[in-house]
């Protein structure tokens, strides 16, 4: 992920921007979802696909969401 940070700061390529935004959201939603449930001990049934909240949520916000490389980490979780 530094070596796209660092691509962005030297290109200010939107497309790798709106990447790092919606990576940087799903580690962040990740972390509190963790923290709340070690939190409130509660144990999910099944997984939790954080990818899928962030699809659901922001799909019309970022095109990186739209993307096959976004989709494919949906069906991949």
């Amino acid at each position: 992920m530094t070596q796209m940070q660092n691509d962005f700061y030297r290109t200010q390529n939107k497309e790798i921007m709106e990447k790092l935004s919606v990576l940087n959201l799903r580690h962040s939603l990740s972390a509190a979802l963790l923290y709340s449930c070690f939190v409130q001990g509660y144990k999910p049934a099944s997984s939790v696909n954080v990818n899928k909240i962030i699809y659901k949520n922001l799909r019309g916000c970022f095109e990186y969401i739209q993307d096959e490389q976004f989709k494919r980490l949906i069906s991949a979780d």
